[in-house]
């Protein structure tokens, strides 16, 4: 690089970035952390968009505009920012229409200065990472986040999404970046360690269940928080079928049969109250548990929703360990 005179492009400004880097060389050490984080940061963004996750989304092309600018992306930076103005105002449509360009020119980026990646760093996508490796950048994450060393958890947090990671451990990556930013740090920590817990107890998990077989339905109008436990479950073996409202419910109950039904409390026309209520009247699914998700954690509210019929109450958001407990609960072994 510093063989090489800066060059201004119709996309990229390098005088820009050089401005804010102050040298050469640190422009440089901007450039590769900038490329480290483009796979990772494009999938975050298109998974975002397409589960209508308009609040993450605002975030991450936040983010996006503000690290584009740094390195002199003046054109990628601005497409960010106007994207960002419409999560704010919750323009999905202009974001479902204009992300796809917004992520073509993201990673055309890369291509203005591959001359200072190596070829490896070049053609580098999702990297496979072990349990272990992943436990282990967990902990490095929790500990910076308790010794207050924020930009280091920060970029933690961002490398992880380059690596192949299960949507169920994206999730939980996801809450804590969002906490990080709302500078909500003992929830960051709170959920880093719920995430380590899962992974720790999601091998053994996997083991245990190698001999249950589990039909589980999953009730929710809410297409990212069915994914998330679609997702969830399959981590574990789990087979599913989900509906989204509680109408649907009913008819696949009248025609399937599963071992564990997860059935959200807040959905419109028919709450979960009411097609519990149904699915008792109408004798279908006899015999098997009725699991309550909802948000609902005010004191009693347990107790409340054993009082209308539910067998048992998993708070939301969902976790692995909460599943997994219910699971066993209410297991069902192959033979039994």
């Amino acid at each position: 690089m510093a063989k090489k005179s800066p060059a201004t492009y119709k996309e990229f400004d390098v005088h820009v970035g050089l401005s804010y880097a102050g040298s050469e060389e640190q422009y440089v050490k901007f450039l590769r952390r900038y490329f480290s984080m483009i796979q990772g940061k494009a999938k975050r963004i298109k998974q975002c968009c397409e589960r209508e996750d308009i609040e993450e989304y605002t975030l991450e092309v936040h983010a996006l505009k503000s690290n584009s600018r740094l390195i002199g992306a003046i054109a990628l930076a601005d497409e960010a920012e106007y994207l960002e103005q419409c999560g704010v105002s919750g323009n999905i449509d202009e974001i479902k229409k204009k992300t796809p360009q917004m992520l073509k020119s993201y990673k055309a980026v890369k291509e203005l200065f591959s001359f200072i990646l190596t070829e490896e760093e070049q053609g580098k996508g999702d990297i496979k990472i072990t349990a272990e490796e992943t436990k282990a950048l967990y902990k490095e994450i929790i500990g910076a986040l308790e010794d207050f060393d924020i930009d280091t958890a920060a970029e933690l947090l961002d490398s992880l999404m380059n690596y192949d990671i299960s949507g169920v451990q994206s999730e939980y990556i996801f809450r804590a970046k969002k906490k990080v930013v709302d500078f909500a740090y003992d929830k960051a920590i709170e959920i880093m360690k719920n995430a380590l817990s899962a992974l720790e107890s999601e091998r053994k998990t996997k083991k245990k269940n190698a001999k249950l077989t589990h039909k589980i339905l999953i009730v929710d109008d809410n297409d990212m928080n069915r994914t998330l436990a679609e997702e969830l479950l399959s981590d574990i073996g789990a087979e599913t079928m989900s509906a989204s409202s509680g109408e649907e419910c009913l008819k696949l109950l009248k025609k399937n049969e599963f071992d564990i039904i997860l059935l959200d409390q807040m959905m419109p026309k028919m709450d979960g109250i009411e097609t519990l209520k149904n699915i008792k009247e109408k004798k279908l699914a006899e015999g098997t548990p009725v699991i309550v998700l909802t948000a609902d954690s005010a004191r009693g509210s347990k107790d409340k929703y054993l009082k209308a019929g539910f067998d048992d109450y998993i708070p939301k958001p969902l976790y692995l360990d909460s599943v997994c407990t219910i699971i066993e609960k209410y297991k069902k072994r192959t033979g039994d």
